[in-house]
């Protein structure tokens, strides 16, 4: 029984931690309330067991890259307990299996096919590796096989192969035994990668590892050109490769509810040219009030663009960018059901389909609906992308990592092209 349990009953009084779990537990019910997220998640428990499961896949992910290290001898788990909340997601500490537990046994099998996938999220109509690395602590010995199969998210298999591999006394214990590149010609959607390993001696072991992937069909870019405003150039070179129609935002453009992307914005810019940009700025928002959808495109604390919605007064107070990256203490950031996530996976923590576009700031006071959100150690809670309606438009502020990952990763593409389609209802 853990020490601060027993303190608890022996004197009727909670203990520092557990004034701190008391102090979270409040915190999270009223973000609960704040953010209408009982319609997400159904309860605080369901969003905190949300959160052990995005720790534990992290947690094998690392362990797994460890294991598969020929030039690692050894690793440690720091702060392994159920106790660890911090370290193992927001759990409920005293009920319930901690998913951490059952993920890291896994990956910690003598014996254990680790998977890989890259590009990881993937496109459907372009290739991709898979690998399987063997590791093997003096389990397998001689002839053995692989199994490999790749299911669609249907079900229907997409890659199926037998491979004969032999496990000589003098092979490294970590043994890559399967690569494979391949197109998977599928809908958008998870698909299910398995591998399984059986040797001669009856030992057998299998792992399986979700691969999300997105048919290019599935983003529908907006039948107007799309204005950009972008100083920084961080979203022109992009659309210059896409066969979507765009222009650049100038004072005599046209706009008739088209829809406006502003890039991120170095501070050597805004310092040099405040009152010109400000002016555009407010032209640009009037364009929102007739019709526009305004995408506000901040990705980084460095630059200034939310100086700049601060200084247009788009709300009653101001916005500040609070960094959310996460280190131990896990920061959890979840999505809500709606038109900018569309194509998208939604009702649960951002997992390993937002990995490389998730989030590492979030906005501290935005006023307007919040789509995507952060809870930060289950005591502060902030918004990832928001929603304001502005007349008959609507202005979208995103801090999710769109611009850098345009083109290589399918899931900024279709957030994007979402961002651009999108019309209030």
């Amino acid at each position: 029984m853990p020490a601060s349990v027993r303190e608890f009953e022996a004197t009727g009084k909670a203990s520092v931690e557990g004034d701190n779990w008391d102090h979270s537990l409040k915190s999270l019910e009223a973000g609960f309330r704040k953010y209408a997220l009982a319609p997400v998640f159904g309860s605080v428990s369901a969003f905190c067991r949300h959160t052990e499961g995005i720790h534990a896949n992290a947690q094998a992910e690392m362990v797994q890259a460890l294991r598969t290290n020929p030039f690692n001898s050894g690793y440690a788990v720091s702060c392994f307990h159920d106790l660890a909340i911090w370290y193992c997601g927001i759990t409920n500490i005293f009920r319930d299996p901690k998913p951490v537990s059952r993920r890291l046994a896994a990956v910690n099998e003598p014996l254990f096919p680790a998977i890989e996938a890259e590009p990881s999220p993937a496109w459907t109509n372009r290739e991709l590796t898979i690998r399987c690395i063997l590791v093997n602590e003096n389990v397998l010995n001689g002839p053995a096989k692989l199994f490999v199969t790749v299911t669609s998210p249907a079900g229907e298999k997409v890659i199926e192969e037998t491979k004969d591999i032999d496990l000589a006394p003098e092979d490294c214990f970590v043994a890559p035994v399967y690569e494979k590149r391949a197109t998977l010609n599928g809908p958008s959607g998870h698909y299910v990668i398995r591998a399984t390993v059986e040797g001669s001696n009856g030992h057998k072991a299998s792992n399986e590892r979700r691969l999300f992937a997105l048919d290019p069909h599935d983003i529908h870019w907006p039948g107007q050109p799309i204005l950009l405003f972008d100083l920084a150039n961080h979203l022109v070179p992009f659309f210059a490769r896409q066969n979507v129609s765009y222009e650049l935002w100038s004072t005599h453009t046209e706009v008739k509810g088209r829809p406006i992307l502003i890039g991120d914005m170095a501070k050597w810019y805004y310092y040099e040219h405040t009152a010109a940009v400000l002016g555009e700025m407010r032209l640009i928002l009037a364009a929102g009030h007739t019709g526009s959808t305004v995408g506000f495109l901040f990705e980084s604390s460095d630059g200034l663009l939310i100086n700049l919605i601060n200084d247009l007064g788009i709300q009653r107070g101001p916005l500040r960018l609070v960094d959310s990256a996460g280190n131990f203490r896990g920061d959890f950031h979840y999505v809500k059901p709606h038109a900018l996530f569309r194509g998208l996976p939604v009702k649960q923590c951002m997992g390993g389909e937002y990995r490389n576009v998730v989030g590492r700031i979030s906005m501290d006071g935005f006023e307007g609906e919040t789509v995507a959100g952060c809870s930060e150690n289950a005591y502060w809670w902030g918004t990832d992308v928001g929603v304001m309606k502005t007349g008959s438009g609507a202005v979208v502020l995103s801090t999710m990592r769109l611009s850098q990952n345009l083109g290589a990763d399918p899931v900024a593409d279709i957030v994007l092209s979402n961002i651009s389609s999108f019309k209030p209802g």
